[in-house]
């Protein structure tokens, strides 16, 4: 099974033609069929693959399935959330003249951001730990604000640890969340400033869509080969399964019918690519005495 001519003078250039095509079918489908809403998560996603022929195999010591191939997916989740290796001065400001607002964790060495709100520097130049001081409680935060675009803010929440947020939009009025108390276990209320609430909601979009992928029912996972290419077009086909779920489930919602469960909604997607109705799955299980 091929997906794209190796003869042709983009296979020794492009690492993804082996399933080229496959990528820009289903790019164009996706964007054809759903209409993004107001608020965007962004985050990295991996196709599991352990082949050393895979010359797009990366190693990511976080994810459950650590070697792979990774992908970088907007999800929608809810202005545009991003988690910190991406955030970034530079990026905030030119998505903002574009009229997008962002709101994202971001790295304590991303250059632009208020001393004040960072951690002192030590004699040897270095910056301290990040853990919250003892002699601050938790919840406690400091917001600056640019002087020449005042929509610009950051953020310095305490939890356990120092959370630095860099937002373009949202609001750091007074807020509370739920919080896992670390010495008793116990949940706990905390004031934290809305725009970080916000991003404890919002930003799951890609964690979910991985759940979906890769921890029920994936294809990829129940079959292996022995070519690398024909496992990631596997993993490629449960991204696809996986956004017809929440669109047909967008569709249900929007007609006032209940949702159906994610096992409901791939047995009917098998009964239908077998053109089967569902009497006849019926007749098959009495068949098999099952």
């Amino acid at each position: 099974m091929h997906f794209s001519d190796n003869a042709h003078r983009r296979a020794a250039t492009d690492r993804a033609w082996k399933f080229r095509p496959v990528i820009e079918t289903l790019q164009d489908t996706f964007h054809r069929n759903f209409v993004p809403p107001s608020v965007m998560a962004f985050d990295e996603a991996m196709l599991p693959s352990r082949s050393t022929f895979n010359r797009m195999r990366v190693f990511m010591k976080d994810k459950p399935h650590r070697w792979g191939t990774k992908l970088f997916m907007l999800n929608s989740s809810k202005t545009s959330y991003c988690i910190r290796f991406y955030t970034s001065l530079v990026l905030a400001m030119q998505l903002l003249t574009m009229n997008f607002y962002n709101v994202g964790t971001i790295m304590m060495n991303k250059p632009g951001l208020r001393e004040a709100i960072l951690p002192l520097k030590m004699k040897n130049g270095r910056r301290a730990s990040n853990k919250r001081p003892a002699h601050i409680p938790r919840g406690t935060f400091e917001v600056a604000t640019s002087k020449d675009v005042p929509l610009v803010k950051a953020i310095r929440w305490y939890d356990k640890q120092g959370v630095h947020v860099l937002a373009t939009g949202g609001s750091a009025e007074y807020d509370r969340i739920v919080r896992r108390d670390p010495l008793t276990g116990q949940d706990a209320e905390l004031i934290a400033p809305r725009i970080v609430k916000d991003y404890q909601i919002l930003m799951g979009g890609v964690d979910v869509h991985d759940q979906l992928r890769l921890q029920r029912y994936s294809l990829q996972l129940a079959r292996r080969y022995k070519k690398y290419y024909k496992s990631l077009f596997l993993g490629l086909i449960d991204l696809a399964i996986v956004n017809a779920y929440i669109v047909f489930t967008c569709g249900r919602a929007a007609d006032g019918k209940l949702k159906l469960s994610h096992v409901v909604f791939l047995k009917q997607l098998h009964l239908e690519l077998c053109q089967l109705q569902q009497e006849d799955w019926q007749h098959i299980l009495r068949h098999r005495g099952l």
